[in-house]
């Protein structure tokens, strides 16, 4: 609830939420380990049948905050994105135009800090994290979002709670951002318009006095 709040879906949005069947362990015994090429979906979104949107979600998140909230975003991104012939990229890549809307949702940290990557201990390895996008494409959305917010205070924080090993790559996207100024400037102005068309549309005009 907090996630989609967040994010303004309007509260006439049915979203249910639904927790996935506990997965099967990739370990099997001390001497046996089953591996997965692919990570599999750590969340899921349709419509069920009472017409409401459903999410599920892997249980094992709920260990994992953090990858947990990047996957709700991830597919309160379908709700309000759903494919379509309109959207302007082909079938294949929707799922990354997904991941960037979470970067202009606001989770762009999460975004990037939950990037699905294969872990390992030495003995065992395993996957961890999620979504489509690479790690660089993850932090230059989120520096485009910051930049166009034009909030130093966001660009600090996104900073302090990133990875480590992301920050430099971080503050690179930023100066490559400067080269593309006048079309962030562009982009602005449109969702300046856009701000003001809704305003507009949400005035009701009063009654006239008698």
């Amino acid at each position: 609830a907090q996630v989609k709040s967040y994010i303004r879906v309007d509260d006439d949005i049915v979203i249910d939420l639904v927790q996935q069947p506990q997965r099967r362990s990739s370990i099997v015994n001390e001497r046996v380990a089953l591996e997965h090429d692919q990570p599999e979906p750590l969340g899921t979104c349709r419509v069920n049948e009472s017409g409401h949107w459903e999410i599920s979600y892997d249980p094992d998140l709920l260990k994992d905050p953090e990858n947990l909230i990047s996957t709700f975003a991830h597919e309160i991104g379908h709700v309000l994105i759903p494919l379509s012939d309109e959207l302007p990229v082909e079938p294949q890549e929707y799922e990354f135009l997904i991941d960037l809307s979470v970067a202009v949702f606001g989770f762009g940290v999460f975004l990037s800090n939950t990037r699905a990557e294969r872990m390992t201990d030495g003995s065992w390895s395993w996957w961890k994290g999620g979504g489509y996008l690479p790690i660089n494409d993850r932090l230059m959305a989120t520096a485009l979002f910051i930049s166009l917010k034009r909030d130093e205070r966001d660009k600090t924080a996104a900073e302090t709670f990133l990875r480590p090993q992301w920050r430099s790559t971080f503050r690179k996207a930023f100066r490559q951002l400067e080269r593309f100024r006048a079309e962030i400037d562009r982009l602005r102005s449109l969702d300046r318009e856009l701000s003001a068309t809704r305003l507009a549309q949400d005035v009701v005009p009063s009654a006239p006095q008698t």
